[in-house]
């Protein structure tokens, strides 16, 4: 079975199971309801995009964002807010498209099911804003991301921009959870509840075990100074990698970049 057959089977079972869990997995997140799970979203989102567009200077209003790896559109609200005009999410989960479909608060989003391995059904020079938020982080192959960067370049405008969120290393506890079996996982977790007391210190009890493959929820991770050099390589201007700023970032990095312009 190929790669894209996987993630997409893994995550088909996660939105089957609990979609907003498994998009957004804070601490009280088995409870979600919609109506904050899309709010939240949309603060997200500008609290993510609104600090970039400043940095590289682009102006949203009017434009075409298309997030890779979008689930139901949580963050759709928030690009809307921000003056996207038209809001395009692709993912490899049939499951998850055909939720944000129904439940996506912003009417005119364009949900596109892809293999998860590239952008194709995406025409060249038609895309403003490419953005992506914790979904290269699961990506099980680091081929599959390098050929996400081509793809970028790609689909593009001359002028758009990309923002896109990595793994710059695994954290120990997860180079620990990519050897252990599933069959284990449970073990791991109630030993890990009562290591830490959760329970008593007002947690929910949250479960490690995931459905599919661990592979494609650890994922890989790439080297912030590769990652920097292939997008300088493709093209791009204003490159720039910086750290993700949560306190809980545990090695993720944020990559900015700006197709130049045709000269006349």
């Amino acid at each position: 079975m190929r790669w894209s057959e996987i993630m997409r089977e893994d995550w088909d079972q996660r939105a089957r199971k609990n979609a907003m869990y498994y998009i957004a997995t804070t601490y009280d997140s088995n409870f979600w309801d919609p109506e904050t799970f899309f709010e939240e979203g949309e603060k997200q989102a500008i609290a993510l995009v609104q600090p970039v567009l400043d940095r590289l200077g682009f102006i949203p209003t009017g434009k075409r964002i298309l997030e890779i790896g979008c689930g139901i559109g949580r963050l759709f609200l928030g690009f809307a807010e921000l003056g996207f005009n038209e809001i395009w999410g692709v993912d490899v989960s049939a499951e998850m498209v055909e939720r944000g479909r129904k439940w996506c608060p912003v009417s005119n989003a364009r949900f596109l099911l892809m293999n998860g391995q590239d952008l194709t059904g995406v025409d060249n020079d038609s895309i403003d804003y490419c953005f992506s938020y914790f979904v290269f982080p699961h990506v099980p192959d680091p081929d599959i991301i390098w050929r996400y960067l081509d793809e970028l370049w790609r689909v593009l405008k001359p002028g758009g921009a990309c923002q896109l969120h990595f793994r710059g290393h695994y954290p120990f506890s997860e180079r620990i959870l990519r050897v252990i079996p599933l069959r284990l996982h449970p073990l791991i977790q109630i030993s890990y509840q009562l290591v830490t007391l959760r329970w008593l210190r007002g947690y929910p009890i949250r479960p490690l075990y995931v459905p599919g493959s661990l592979r494609t929820w650890c994922g890989t991770a790439i080297d912030p100074e590769q990652f920097a050099a292939r997008l300088v390589q493709l093209g791009f201007t204003d490159v720039e990698i910086f750290p993700e700023s949560s306190r809980r970032s545990r090695g993720r990095f944020w990559a900015i970049g700006m197709k130049p312009q045709e000269e006349p």
